[in-house]
């Protein structure tokens, strides 16, 4: 998924090596439980239309019961662009994004 190969030997030498605390999962469990309200997910994903052109579909999904927050379309997104949909989607009470990509704009 991430592409990185590795055998199943590595990863079953490394479960017997593995840590047997439950505390760390708790942990977290915890931490997704106590803040709900505050984290949602985004992306984007690609249409192709009929011209063979690409438009970009972003959405906002929220962990509650997998809510869709917000969707928009567009051709090749921008980082204003892309704050613009946060805006509308989150409102301008909230500027505390935590943004983490790997490509597109923000790269």
């Amino acid at each position: 998924m991430l592409g990185f190969d590795v055998s199943e030997k590595s990863i079953s030498r490394w479960m017997r090596h593995a840590p047997r605390n439950p505390q760390p999962a708790k942990r977290w469990l915890a931490f997704l439980r106590n803040h709900r309200q505050a984290i949602a997910a985004m992306d984007f994903f690609t249409v192709p239309t009929v011209t063979f052109r690409l438009l970009y579909c972003f959405f906002v999904i929220g962990p509650d019961r997998r809510r869709i927050l917000h969707i928009n379309v567009t051709r090749p997104p921008t980082s204003a662009g892309i704050i613009q949909q946060l805006r509308e989607a989150f409102g301008y009470q909230s500027t505390d994004w935590k943004l983490r990509s790997r490509s597109g704009p923000w790269a």
